[in-house]
């Protein structure tokens, strides 16, 4: 978000020139992230790993807004956000060429206080919104296969869901 963000219609190449432009600081007060992992040998080619990981943000952006030059509306939004993940993975060295990898996620998501507020600068009039609170679960599975045709090729294949937050 740094510089200049156009809008909707100009991403999808509706107006060749650009008429809005956006300027802010795009700045996030707060992002803290925290991870776990466990890996357990079961037997000689045999692992078990686990884990947790979550993450926090909270952002606000105070923007600026133009049109052909000359600045129209101040516009201002934050919101919260976080993410809470389990995980586990089984991994099996089949051989000494082989190695697969069976495993599972799930993620927790929620946004939360969101909010935005526009005071065009022709009117001074502010106009707020807030925005519903939502979540999300989601499960992502994963199987993957390592195989080492000689010391200095292998081959690798994988097949997974995974979960982005919107």
């Amino acid at each position: 978000r740094d510089g200049e963000r156009r809008d909707v219609d100009e991403q999808h190449g509706l107006h060749p020139e650009p008429r809005h432009q956006w300027r802010g600081d795009g700045r996030s007060d707060h992002d803290a992230r925290r991870r776990a992992e466990l890996e357990q040998p079961v037997r000689a080619r045999h692992a078990l790993v686990a884990g947790v990981e979550g993450r926090h943000v909270r952002g606000r952006s105070d923007d600026t807004a133009f049109a052909s030059g000359t600045a129209t509306a101040l516009v201002s939004a934050g919101g919260r956000q976080r993410t809470w993940a389990l995980f586990a993975a089984d991994r099996v060295s089949l051989g000494n060429r082989v190695l697969v990898t069976l495993g599972v996620r799930v993620d927790r998501w929620w946004e939360e206080d969101g909010s935005e507020s526009t005071t065009p600068l022709a009117t001074n009039v502010t106009s707020s919104s807030r925005f519903p609170d939502r979540a999300e679960t989601a499960l992502s599975p994963r199987l993957s296969a390592l195989v080492r045709a000689t010391s200095s090729l292998s081959f690798s294949a994988a097949g997974y869901g995974a979960f982005r937050a919107p």
